[in-house]
């Protein structure tokens, strides 16, 4: 018997490394048809004159359809790793699907957010400016303020490029095998209208001979905010609860609504903040907890229980009325297992986008205030 399992372990010695490699056996991606699951991106006007900017907090989900499979399937689909990629934006949150479900799944899709798109042939602010031109000379009766101010959003087929990159992992004796798959997306572009560009309508009423009396100037309610994670950054057991504290300034009496709006778009309920006079009030407390992922259904990647799980998120104050309105970000990020905070640890700011709508003759915008950081305490190792 001992000498009939030394012959089969000879044998199997004698098996060339590629017939033992766990190959892809199949890996494309296919882009769904049609719009209604296509990503999203927003441009914004800060002169009235053209488009200029990307809105870089507003995120859209990318979904295409997949096919991936290996030779070997190991024990609990172990074998499987891939990863939807975007160029030239950022992801955000959970991939889907999670490695241990690509045998199971027909798509696979990720929450972006636009961070230049660069190596991506679409440029969102270019293609709004040439459809603002092209609507305007078909437009009789229109300027390209008229158009500028109402705002207007276009289906851009083919116009983002997307990866899925996949591996089949060896299960055992073997090598790891590597394939991709690359395929062009449709896009929706929304043109955000401008405030600047509706007060540079020009008028065709015929001016009174005599100067018609100024009405009163209105003195816009919000005046300043904040909004900050408190910690920014935490290191440490998990799961981790991340609370946000926002303000609101108003220039006199009113009643604010806002809202909070998380990353991946799921919104929280309008809230009012009601001011008797001119002051500062704290906006209504906001919690979330990060939970580490569940080690008995997500993959590990094999660096063992000391591994350091490392993810960033934020939430986003909305103001909704009453106008101007405005959005402020707070970013954190959550490192759990680890001792302290590395001296590289940063957390990426996204410049606040503010929109302003007119209010009778006078316009202001709110303002983002700074805010103090607070260092975060660092844990001492035990000696």
């Amino acid at each position: 018997m001992r000498a009939r399992h030394l012959g089969i372990a000879i044998a199997i010695g004698c098996l060339p490394m590629t017939a033992l490699a766990n190959k892809v056996t199949s890996m494309n991606i296919t882009p769904i048809a049609g719009y209604n699951k296509a990503p999203e991106l927003e441009v914004y006007s800060t002169n009235g004159e053209r488009f200029t900017n990307v809105d870089k907090t507003d995120t859209s989900r990318v979904t295409v359809r997949l096919r991936a499979r290996c030779r070997f399937e190991g024990r609990g689909n172990k074998a499987y790793s891939g990863e939807l990629t975007l160029p030239g934006f950022v992801r955000v949150g959970t991939k889907d699907p999670a490695n241990f479900l690509i045998p199971h799944s027909d798509e696979a899709s990720a929450v972006f957010r636009w961070d230049g798109g660069s190596s991506n042939q679409l440029d969102p602010v270019a293609a709004c400016n040439e459809e603002l031109a092209k609507r305007a000379s078909n437009t009789p009766g229109k300027t390209k303020y008229h158009i500028l101010a109402e705002g207007f959003t276009f289906n851009y087929p083919a116009a983002l490029r997307t990866t899925y990159r996949f591996q089949c992992k060896a299960t055992g004796l073997g090598r790891t095998d590597l394939d991709s798959d690359s395929e062009l997306v449709n896009t929706r572009i929304q043109c955000k209208p401008s405030a600047q560009a509706a007060a540079k309508i020009p008028d065709d009423k015929p001016k009174p001979k005599r100067a018609a009396i100024k009405p009163a100037r209105l003195v816009p309610l919000l005046k300043t905010g904040t909004f900050v994670a408190s910690p920014e950054v935490h290191t440490g057991d998990c799961p981790a609860q991340i609370e946000f504290q926002g303000t609101l300034t108003a220039n006199r009496s009113g009643t604010v609504k806002y809202r909070y709006t998380k990353f991946d778009g799921t919104q929280s309920p309008e809230y009012s903040l009601k001011f008797d006079k001119a002051g500062t009030k704290k906006t209504r407390p906001w919690r979330t907890t990060y939970k580490k992922p569940n080690a008995a259904t997500t993959l590990s990647s094999g660096a063992g229980s000391n591994q350091i799980e490392d993810f960033q998120g934020w939430y986003r104050l909305d103001v909704l009325s009453p106008k101007p309105t405005g959005q402020i970000a707070a970013h954190y990020r959550v490192m759990c297992g680890a001792d302290d905070v590395p001296d590289n640890v940063a957390i990426q700011a996204v410049p606040v986008k503010l929109s302003v709508e007119a209010e009778r003759a006078e316009v202001q915008q709110l303002q983002a205030v700074p805010v103090q950081r607070k260092a975060v305490p660092q844990r001492r190792k035990p000696q």
